[in-house]
């Protein structure tokens, strides 16, 4: 499901257990019953159209021991069995997924995925009905604002509202396709403070990016996925300023003089050695012909080049590796390219823009915001 970008309070995440497995078993998805078109014994239609008998099957059956191996490994703390057993469930769907299984079938792999998506957004209707706000879902997890504001009572609401989706599948299932439902979704996390950015270019939301606030005991921390904190391409200075932001943001403090100080002790030099990219490359500088990355630029200045990543600056003459650093850091390219993205994605869920905030500094040229 497309975000909703914004910053919000007590946002739970629950989770479909061993979704893509749980499908298959509920709706009896096996080469042996996969059948095309309909038949006299009522078979079970998938959102693709896709049909499977009820009869017997072979994967539903050894999914079902397998589930009673992993919750077996769960309750004893068997964590690496209980891995074991998860990569082995989901495989079965990777395998009727993969051209390379004899068993390989486009209509079974997307009869599976199908249901996933159909039970996602149903889920997402049936709350909404109960005046819960979905702010994102992905695969085979729904993030919702539960409209609570202490966390102590938001949590307990989670666990309830998990509990009401599962009453509502065991009749909903068992009503709308005659078999006994095996999906269950359990709550996972309450992030206390929750944030999904939009999607650049666009006024719509991000898919796979957010952060959430976890708090556990005495302990707090930031969660991040898919933002520029957890990737690689994205420079050390700009990772602290991104967690930084978030944490005055999840803490409601003041974040204009933050950001202002930030960059000002950037273009000073404060952030020199964090300002390092590192890349790899996949062949050597001199194979690269089509296209020259900033990247191989760096690397081809490199006389013996025997490596596999470049470490370098993007400096007034270009990038520079560390080894043959010869011009001054182009501070601005570093406040164009590495913090002013992070800060508008934060700032515009404020309703404020990266110009509003830096106005009143001599420290950056506003004419290109």
């Amino acid at each position: 499901m497309e975000s909703t970008p914004g910053i919000y309070d007590n946002v739970a995440v629950c989770d479909f257990k061993s979704l893509y497995p749980s499908i298959m078993r509920t709706f009896n998805i096996d080469p042996l019953t996969h059948h095309k078109g309909s038949d006299a014994d009522n078979p079970i239609e998938a959102p693709n159209g896709a049909t499977f008998s009820r009869g017997e099957a072979i994967l539903p059956s050894i999914l079902d021991k397998l589930t009673e191996q992993k919750d077996e490994a769960t309750e004893n703390e068997a964590w690496v069995t209980r891995q074991a057993v998860k990569i082995l469930m989901n495989s079965m769907y990777g395998v009727l997924a993969s051209p390379n299984c004899r068993f390989f079938s486009e209509a079974m792999a997307n009869a599976i995925t199908g249901f996933g998506h159909t039970l996602l957004k149903h889920t997402r209707e049936v709350l909404e009905d109960d005046d819960y706000t979905v702010i994102y879902g992905d695969t085979d997890s729904i993030f919702i604002d539960l409209g609570v504001s202490d966390a102590v009572s938001a949590r307990e609401e989670g666990r309830s509202v998990a509990t009401q989706i599962n009453k509502h599948y065991d009749d909903y299932i068992q009503s709308e396709y005659g078999v006994e439902s095996r999906i269950v979704l359990e709550f996972e996390k309450l992030y206390e403070k929750f944030f999904t950015p939009p999607q650049r270019g666009s006024s719509g939301g991000a898919k796979k990016r957010y952060a959430g606030l976890v708090k556990e005991e005495d302990e707090e921390d930031i969660d991040f996925v898919g933002l520029e904190y957890v990737r690689r391409d994205w420079t050390d200075a700009a990772k602290q300023f991104q967690k930084k932001l978030l944490w005055r943001v999840f803490h409601d403090d003041p974040i204009e003089d933050f950001v202002r100080t930030f960059v000002e002790d950037l273009r000073d030099g404060s952030y020199d050695a964090e300002l390092v990219y590192t890349k790899g490359l996949s062949k050597h500088p001199s194979e690269y012909n089509k296209t020259t990355p900033q990247h191989v630029k760096a690397a081809k200045k490199i006389d013996e080049f025997d490596q596999n990543t470049v470490s370098y600056y993007v400096t007034v003459d270009g990038p520079e590796p560390l080894s043959e650093l010869h011009h001054s850091i182009d501070y601005d390219h570093y406040i164009e390219k590495q913090i002013k993205p992070i800060a508008s994605s934060i700032l515009a869920v404020l309703d404020k823009t990266f110009y509003d905030v830096m106005q009143g500094t001599e420290q950056v040229d506003l004419t290109s915001f």
